[in-house]
This record gives C-alpha cells, structure tokens and sequence, in this order.
C-alpha cells in the first residue's frame, strides 16, 4: 500500500511506513490516554520521527511532539510515585 504524502505543489510517494502493525496489547496500559501510547509506541518500539508520526496520524509534528513529551513526564511520575 503506497500512501501519498502532498508536499507543496508537488506529490511523493512515502515507501517507509506501509508496514506498521500496532499490537492491541500496548492500550491496556491506563495510566496514559490510548494516543499517547500510540505515540509513544511508534516512537520507542519502531523507531518512528516525529514528522512521519504525524504523517500516519494526520497530525502536525508538534502536537505529536507535545504528546510524546507529556507522556514522558507521566511516565516519570509514575517511576516516583512507585520508589
């Protein structure tokens, strides 16, 4: 399956993220919303940039930045709460 990617005025095909298959086991983690477990799932576990990220999700790089920070931060939070 080839995604095209709009660019400006000029279209590209994007190859790189045609085969992503997301377990359904990573949601059941409650402490952080099913986004940000996306997120954080397609960045840790496949190694994703931000920028295609956002191209999969059809969101602006930055909120998925933002995501992927906050996530980060409950994460932290989490480890502190627990020692």
């Amino acid at each position: 399956m080839k995604e095209k990617i709009r660019t400006g005025s000029k279209t590209r095909e994007n190859n790189d993220v045609k085969d992503i298959s997301v377990p359904v086991s990573i949601f059941r983690d409650r402490r952080v919303t099913v986004f940000e477990r996306l997120i954080e799932y397609l960045r840790d576990e496949q190694n994703l940039r931000y920028c295609k990220i956002a191209v999969l999700l059809n969101r602006d790089q930055r909120t998925i930045y933002t995501v992927y920070k906050r996530v980060q931060v409950k994460r932290e939070q989490d480890e502190a709460n627990t020692s």
